[in-house]
């Protein structure tokens, strides 16, 4: 839990340097646990990190931010049952 005094030793971080010839998106994704914890598998939540992605280039920041709430609530219902804290930073193409 973040609220724990060391909850700052169990963080995961995920670093990957990108060329400048790479055409790769961006997005930087600060999240709790409850968010991995929701998925079955790595896989699943690196899926659903790229459809986050995907929709904020597809509908902008403005439209998912007025969605999140919703998404990240279903998401811990039918997952960890943990909360959930996120934040999104992505750089437009």
């Amino acid at each position: 839990s973040l609220s724990k005094a060391d909850a700052w030793k169990k963080a995961v971080t995920l670093t990957r340097r990108r060329e400048e010839y790479e055409r790769l998106p961006v997005m930087y994704m600060l999240s709790s646990d409850g968010l991995s914890n929701s998925y079955k598998n790595d896989e699943e939540f690196k899926k659903t990190c790229a459809d986050y992605y995907d929709l904020l280039k597809e509908h902008g920041v403005k439209a998912v931010s007025c969605q999140l709430k919703t998404w990240l609530q279903e998401t811990s219902e039918m997952g960890s049952g943990d909360d959930i804290t996120a934040l999104f930073a992505y750089e437009k193409e």
